[in-house]
């Protein structure tokens, strides 16, 4: 079984894609394929690791199959991403960005006045 994250879900269109971990392409997910492994297609979230194997389509192209959850998540925040969707780490999140943008006004602040 492939490992990999996913890095699309479409809950509208019942679809999305899953980065390979090995550095594949990416992989095409549909909802059949949620829903034949147990999986809840709603709770999906960005970022999550699933484990998959990867399966011929009629017409030729890779796709996942027999999908699983891994039971840890990931949560990053990358920009191919957004902002990560469980608001209690988005909370944290704003408040490290926050920090970190204060830290950055006052060092170059500080550099300034260092200069003039």
């Amino acid at each position: 079984m492939a490992t990999g994250i996913l890095k699309m879900w479409n809950a509208d269109r019942g679809f999305g894609f899953i980065r390979d971990d090995s550095g594949g392409p990416d992989m095409f997910l549909h909802i059949r394929a949620l829903q034949s492994a147990g999986v809840d297609p709603d709770n999906l979230r960005l970022g999550e690791v699933l484990t998959f194997d990867v399966e011929s389509g009629r017409d030729g192209r890779t796709k996942a199959s027999n999908v699983r959850r891994q039971r840890k998540r990931i949560v990053a925040y990358h920009r191919e991403f957004g902002m990560p969707k469980d608001p209690f780490i988005r909370e944290k999140f704003t408040k490290l960005r926050q920090d970190a943008r204060k830290l950055a006004a006052d060092y170059f602040s500080a550099t300034r006045k260092i200069e003039t």
